[in-house]
């Protein structure tokens, strides 16, 4: 029972300890999280000098942090010459400050802690006195370079299509290497003359107006490649419309390197579009030119036969919407032609007035387009936006009147009794209000829209007003 409740009580403070590490990481400041590692694994230093007593050399050096009670046998040793100091590196980063040397191996120069130079049992040696291995300790150490070698690599040219056979050559590092021409080695390529070097088969990274390279491998005893360049010396290049439905076919043309020549205008059409440009892929990804361009050494498509396909837009339109008397500002809406679209939905308002529609004339004579339908352009056009009044009012005698979208407000100079009167069935009706002004309501059914109506204010002296309207609004 006993031994149950302490291992409970271990898992239990396991638990306590991965939940404070979580905490840590979520909340904490970084220094802790490094404390916490620091307390794990130890700080080795490495020295660029190949002696510990050389104070200007020893001042380049390398930190690397190793897991405690791991074995490492692999240390730093260089990469591409990176000047670096007193920087926490891994092992395959660590960098002297001369391009292209590698180190031969490390010596042991002395505990970190206690000044001791004397070689620790943690530490095993090769016979001719460098690290074999090392089995991290607690205890931080420090070694320094037993001598430097200059890099060595493989250069492989490539003939990249051309006749004849790869060849290689052995440099080091800080080694000038002269390129050679094609014609030097015996390469050739029919239809193509030689044009350079790149890094990369595909002409990237070229190696523009170069004569000779050095440093191109910076791992000792790998190997790098360049590639020859070539150029066609003639291209014939026909055209497709891809995908018109219209005008001719351009005749082909030859044009030799390195001469100007400007392509023929394109005769192409396409229904809803216009021209945009050439290219040497139908998606438009290859090499790109505009109608009649010039092709040039600069723009050279590098091809025996190339075809060149037509590139298409869409022709966009300009609808613009006109208030027509309302307030805000015109404001306009792009169309492509032979792309079904609808309508931008009205934003103009006019007090006193109903949206109807638009309409390609001002007083409505035009073509009407109802709010929001959906056109197909074939050419820009303005679009007038249409009112209806919700009320008007034909007469009015000693009173006034304002006109709103759901209501319509008479008002006299003093208070009256009110009393309405259909003009289409001659019947009246009193209105049982008095006062100054009365309200009439759209969408009160007592009225029907179309109909005419005179309201009748009489004052108390025995005055009458007046007011005869009609209702418009839906």
């Amino acid at each position: 029972m006993a031994t149950k409740k302490l291992f409970k009580m271990r898992c239990f403070i396991s638990l306590l300890f991965s939940l404070f590490v979580a905490f840590c990481l979520l909340c904490c400041d970084w220094n802790l999280i490094n404390d916490l590692y620091d307390d794990t694994s130890t700080e080795y230093v490495f020295y660029s000098g190949t002696s510990p007593w050389d104070s200007s050399e020893n001042e380049m050096r390398a930190y690397a942090r190793y897991e405690m009670a791991s074995t490492v046998s692999t240390f730093p040793t260089s990469r591409y010459g990176v000047r670096q100091y007193k920087s926490t590196w891994t092992d395959e980063n660590f960098c002297r400050w001369f391009y292209g040397y590698e180190v031969d191996g490390w010596k042991f120069y002395r505990n970190s802690a206690t000044g001791s130079t004397e070689v620790p049992s943690n530490v095993h040696l090769n016979s001719d006195g460098t690290i074999n291995y090392v089995t991290v300790s607690p205890q931080p150490l420090e070694f320094y370079a037993s001598g430097w070698h200059e890099i060595t690599y493989t250069l492989v040219l490539d003939t990249n299509g051309g006749s004849g056979s790869n060849t290689s050559v052995t440099l080091s590092y800080n080694e000038s290497y002269t390129l050679p021409t094609a014609e030097s080695l015996g390469w050739s390529r029919t239809g193509y003359e030689f044009a350079g070097w790149a890094y990369e088969s595909d002409s990237s990274y070229p190696m523009s107006g170069s004569t000779s390279i050095s440093g191109v491998c910076g791992i000792d005893g790998d190997t790098a490649t360049i590639y020859a360049q070539w150029r066609t010396t003639s291209c014939t290049i026909s055209f497709d419309g891809n995908g018109s439905d219209g005008g001719s076919t351009p005749a082909s043309v030859t044009y030799t390197y390195p001469s100007s020549n400007v392509l023929p205008e394109n005769t192409f059409t396409k229904t809803y579009h216009k021209f945009s440009y050439w290219s040497t892929s139908q998606d438009g990804s290859g090499m790109t030119y505009s109608d009649k361009a010039t092709v040039n050494e600069y723009n050279w498509p590098n091809q025996n036969t190339v075809t060149f396909y037509a590139q298409w837009e869409r022709i966009p339109y300009t609808v613009t919407f006109m208030p027509n008397g309302s307030s805000g500002s015109s404001y306009t809406q792009t169309f492509y032609a032979g792309v079904s679209q609808a309508l931008t939905t009205n934003t103009f308002a006019r007090s006193g007035y109903i949206f109807t529609g638009w309409n390609t004339a001002a007083n409505g004579s035009g073509t009407s387009y109802t709010n929001g339908q959906a056109i197909t352009a074939a050419d820009g056009m303005t679009l007038y936006a249409q009112w209806k009044p919700t009320c008007t009012v034909s007469k009015n005698s000693n009173v006034s009147y304002s006109i709103g979208e759901t209501q319509v407000t008479f008002t006299a100079s003093s208070s009256c009794s009110w009393i309405i009167r259909n003009n289409s069935t001659s019947s009246s009706t009193d209105l049982s209000t008095s006062g100054s002004s009365v309200t009439i309501t759209y969408s009160d059914t007592s009225y029907t829209k179309g109909v005419s109506y005179t309201l009748i204010g009489i004052t108390s002296s025995g005055d009458i007003v007046s007011a005869t309207f009609t209702i418009t609004a839906d």
